[in-house]
């Protein structure tokens, strides 16, 4: 990544594209030096790595601007929260994915409750139901199984909900 310096001392993100359009007249190398860039006023940018240890539920990356630390233009991140509308945004963005049978599966084991849904589901006269849990290879979280399985187990919609991301999280190989 390279900056210009402009004559108010303001900085712009630049490209040798840019530079090249902006000096027709000029022949430049093909790989150019840092010091022939230093004359035109183009420098490059150390840009410094994300440190990925946060949450990313609660939390996000926020580019901050590049500023000359140290004699060096450097571009880094902070990380701040997540508002309530990005939250829900991702939230909402997720339960419209699908899950696999396995990860439905596995987090019902995670949570002690596959062996109950399994008798729910074989001793059930719901023939969508039983279609569903025995033949589906994904879900959508608006399944018959869900609302059916919600019911049963005593949970809200908002736990179901909770079940379903964890779901996701999980890597089957």
């Amino acid at each position: 990544m390279l900056v210009k310096v402009n004559e108010d001392n303001t900085v712009t993100e630049y490209t040798l594209s840019m530079l090249r359009k902006d000096n027709p007249n000029v022949s430049f190398p093909k790989n150019i030096s840092i010091e022939t860039l230093a004359e035109y006023g183009v420098y490059e940018v150390n840009i410094i790595p994300i440190d990925n240890s946060f949450d990313s539920t609660t939390k996000k990356a926020v580019r901050t601007p590049i500023e000359l630390i140290d004699g060096v233009w450097t571009l880094g991140y902070e990380i701040v929260d997540l508002t309530t509308a990005e939250i829900q945004e991702d939230r909402n963005v997720k339960l419209t994915a699908s899950i696999s049978m396995a990860q439905c599966r596995t987090q019902l084991s995670r949570e002690g409750l596959l062996s109950n849904v399994q008798s729910f589901v074989d001793n059930s006269n719901n023939e969508e139901l039983q279609i569903a849990w025995e033949y589906a290879t994904r879900l959508k979280r608006d399944n018959i199984l869900f609302t059916q399985v919600a019911t049963m187990l005593n949970k809200t919609e908002e736990q179901i909900d909770d079940m379903y991301i964890s779901a996701m999280s999980i890597k089957i190989d």
